[in-house]
């Protein structure tokens, strides 16, 4: 009998991702292909909820109106991404309780965001702005991965939609924080 283990296939995806071994059979390309879905739909299900979470807290302890506004767009449209993501996972029977608790997603937001928290005002808004330009690098890399190694084609809209979601908030979150890494005096020329 041989085993394959579906690993890592980013850099920094796999850091949540545990190896899943998928006998090998006469499907045993499609079982594969099957399992790399199901971990594209986790991780990216995890990357939506820590999303959301540091959205809502924009929204909360910025100082900028626009960085308010971005952290309810990141909110709202991670919501919609991540409610297509789990329709998709229900429909393809993909595990209920994975989508309930996808990997350890509360422990890395707590451990990502903990200095965010910490923060108001336009301290909180330079950080998160920095932040949402990093970390939103990393989403699209792991969406555009993903969508080039999707198994099944149905899945591949949903993550054009996310890419395009992702790349508008990171576009957003740049020239926000353009805009504060200026000193104060150019900021009031502007």
């Amino acid at each position: 009998m041989v085993v394959v283990v579906v690993a890592s296939w980013v850099g920094g995806f796999s850091d949540s991702l545990s190896a899943r071994p998928v006998r090998a059979t006469d499907e045993g390309k499609e079982q594969t292909a099957r399992a790399r879905d199901v971990e594209i739909v986790m991780e990216l299900h995890h990357d939506n909820r820590n999303v959301m979470a540091w959205g809502r807290m924009a929204q909360s302890k910025a100082a900028s109106p626009q960085v308010k506004e971005l952290g309810a767009t990141m909110t709202r449209e991670h919501a919609i991404t991540d409610e297509k993501l789990v329709a998709y996972a229900r429909r393809n029977q993909m595990g209920e309780d994975r989508l309930k608790t996808p990997y350890d997603a509360s422990v890395h937001g707590e451990l990502k965001f903990n200095r965010l928290r910490r923060l108001q005002g336009r301290e909180f808004d330079r950080e998160f702005t920095h932040m949402t330009v990093i970390e939103h690098q990393k989403i699209i890399d792991r969406v555009t991965e993903s969508h080039r190694i999707a198994g099944d084609p149905a899945l591949r809209p949903v993550l054009e939609q996310h890419l395009v979601a992702l790349e508008k908030h990171q576009a957003i979150a740049r020239t926000l924080a353009d805009r504060d890494s200026r000193p104060v005096s150019n900021q009031a020329q502007h």
